[in-house]
C-alpha cells in the first residue's frame, strides 16, 4: 500500500472514482506476492503492480468495469485460462486477483495510519461490496496476509509494517556511504554518536536524524520496531558494547557490528558478563555484512546493506 499511497491521497482530494486490485493468491512463477496492490482511477491511470507487468493491462480493463458498476470482481489468470497467452502468464504462473471499488471514507483512515509510519492491519471483504476496514488487533497467530475463510463475508487480512529504518551507531566514513544507499531502498536513517565531530549533520546531509549522544540515550529516542536494523560501526567498545546490549533487548530485525572475529569474541564475553543470555548473542551479525571481499568504505556499506536486505527478505520485513 505504501507504494501507491501518494496517488491515492491525490485521487481522494479530487474525489476521483477508483478501484483497488489486490493479489489474493499466487501459484508457480507469478512475480508478485499475496497482498500486492494496484489502484486504477476513472480515466485508466494506474499505480502499483499486481504481476510485475504480466496482467496489468487486463486488470485495468476489469477495474474500469468495477468502477462503472460499483461491484467487486474476483479473477484468476493462469495457463489453464484461454487468455493466458494474452496476459503473459504462459510461463506457468497463476494469480488470483480481487478488484473492489474504492470508498474514500473507508480507505482514508487506513492511508492516514500508514502515512504516519504506524503499523496498520486492515481487511478487504471478498464480496460484491469489497469493503475495506481497519482492524485494531494484529492477529499475531496468523502469517499476514491471509485469507480469513471463517469470517462472513470471507476477507483478506493484510498488514503494513512501521516505516523501515536503519539506526547507525558511529558517524564514520562507512556510515557516510551507507546512508545514501539505504535511502535508495526506502529506509529512514538515524546516526548516533557521542563524538561531536562525528555526529555532525553536515557529514550526513541525507540522514533523517543525527543525534549527538551516547547509544543508551540515542536508542531510547529512536523508535526501535520490528522494521528497524541496528548497524554498529564506531569500533569503540565504550560505544559498541552498550549499543549491542540495548539492541539485543529490542525487537530490531537485524543487529550487525563491525569488527574482526577476535573483536566479536571479546564483545560477546563482555555481553555475557553483563547478563545477556548466550542464545541472544546469535542475533548479532558479525563480522558485519555479506562476504563480498569488500575493501573500501563504499563496498563495505554495500555488503552491509546486502546482508540487511537478505535478513529482511527472510523475515518478510516490508520495505518502502
Amino acid at each position: 500500500m505504501k507504494d501507491i499511497l501518494r496517488s491515492l491521497f491525490e485521487w481522494s482530494e479530487l474525489q476521483k472514482q477508483a478501484a483497488l486490485a489486490t493479489v489474493l493468491q499466487t501459484w508457480g512463477s507469478s512475480p508478485r506476492q499475496a497482498g500486492a496492490h494496484m489502484a486504477v482511477e476513472q480515466l485508466g491511470e494506474f499505480v502499483g503492480s499486481v504481476s510485475g507487468g504480466c496482467v496489468e493491462s487486463a486488470v485495468v480493463q476489469e477495474a474500469m468495469e468495477v468502477i462503472a458498476t460499483g461491484q467487486s470482481k474476483r479473477i484468476k489468470y493462469g495457463v489453464s485460462d484461454d487468455a493466458a497467452w494474452d496476459v503473459g502468464l504462459a510461463c506457468g504462473g497463476e494469480i488470483e486477483i480481487f478488484i473492489s471499488p474504492i470508498s474514500w471514507e473507508d480507505i482514508t483512515p487506513i492511508l492516514d495510519t500508514i502515512e504516519a509510519g504506524e503499523p496498520c492491519t486492515y481487511a478487504i471483504d471478498l464480496d460484491k461490496a469489497g469493503t475495506l476496514s481497519s482492524l485494531q488487533r494484529h492477529l499475531h497467530s496468523h502469517k499476514l496476509p491471509f485469507l480469513d475463510q471463517n469470517s462472513d463475508p470471507e476477507r483478506l487480512v493484510l498488514h503494513v509494517a512501521p516505516d523501515p529504518e536503519i539506526v547507525i551507531i558511529g558517524g564514520v566514513n562507512i556510515s557516510q556511504k551507507l546512508v545514501p544507499l539505504a535511502k535508495l531502498l526506502g529506509y529512514k536513517t538515524t546516526i548516533i554518536d557521542p563524538r561531536k565531530s562525528f555526529a555532525d549533520p553536515q557529514r550526513f546531509p541525507q540522514a533523517d536524524l543525527v543525534l549527538h549522544c551516547w547509544p543508551e540515550e540515542g536508542l531510547k529516542k529512536a523508535r526501535i520496531t520490528t522494521s528497524t536494523a541496528i548497524v554498529i560501526l564506531s569500533h569503540d567498545d565504550k560505544i559498541d558494547i552498550p549499543a549491542l546490549e540495548m539492541g539485543l533487548l529490542s525487537e530490531a530485525f537485524y543487529i550487525g557490528a563491525l569488527g574482526s572475529k577476535k573483536t566479536q569474541t571479546r564483545r560477546k564475553k563482555s555481553l555475557l558478563d553483563a547478563g545477556i543470555a548466550a542464545e541472544m548473542l546469535e542475533r548479532i551479525h558479525g563480522p558485519i555484512g555479506l562476504d563480498l571481499g569488500a575493501k573500501d568504505p563504499t563496498e563495505i556499506a554495500l555488503s552491509i546493506l546486502a546482508e540487511i536486505t537478505a535478513v529482511a527478505n527472510l523475515n518478510r520485513v516490508k520495505i518502502g
